[in-house]
């Protein structure tokens, strides 16, 4: 499947209800609009509250996601029922000493063997620390795609807590894991 500089080939037209969902006993909303909703949401220090940003709102009735990309630039456009449309833009992660905001990025590495792309905004993140104990985790959504063309995306949360006395440390994980089939496109969102 072909990349860019590293990034899977994300291109394409995407039914927004999941065809499936591991674990399947999840009770999670399947819904991509709801999954990517979470971005916009985000709390900690990649939200885009904390760069005092906002996202415009996905309008209803949203029945396919389109992805648009380039080696440097991921763009989802969501076009509700009433006709109304929206864009999310998104840049590559590049070192910049400068950046004004970080919500709208990506990176993207090897996940599992294949190229995936991960958003640098994150549905949730917390930290906290006490004379007993430090914790912190967050949760993250990357996506990959299938051989068979479908979308792929991981939402994934740690969270990890050290003792410091002999009470014990934990850490937990949580995946879920949506496949959202690709259709072809009604009409054209433009730019």
């Amino acid at each position: 499947m072909p990349v860019f500089d590293g990034c899977p080939n994300l291109r394409g037209t995407y039914a927004n209800d999941a065809s499936a969902v591991l674990p399947a006993t999840v009770d999670v909303r399947s819904r991509l609009t709801d999954v990517l909703g979470t971005l916009a949401h985000a709390t900690g220090l990649n939200s885009p509250a904390e760069w005092k940003q906002s996202w415009p709102v996905i309008p209803d009735g949203v029945s396919v996601v389109t992805i648009g990309q380039t080696s440097e630039s991921l763009t989802l456009s969501f076009q509700g029922a009433a006709g109304d449309a929206v864009r999310w833009d998104f840049r590559r992660h590049r070192v910049r000493l400068s950046e004004k905001r970080v919500d709208d990025l990506f990176a993207c590495r090897t996940l599992y063997a294949e190229p995936s792309l991960r958003f640098f905004a994150e549905p949730e993140s917390h930290g906290s620390k006490s004379v007993i104990a430090i914790e912190g985790g967050g949760t993250f959504v990357v996506m990959l795609r299938s051989v068979d063309g479908s979308l792929v995306v991981n939402v994934r949360s740690d969270s990890a807590i050290v003792t410091s006395f002999a009470l014990g440390s934990g850490y937990r994980v949580r995946n879920v894991w949506y496949r959202y089939p690709a259709v072809e496109p009604r009409s054209t969102i433009s730019r």
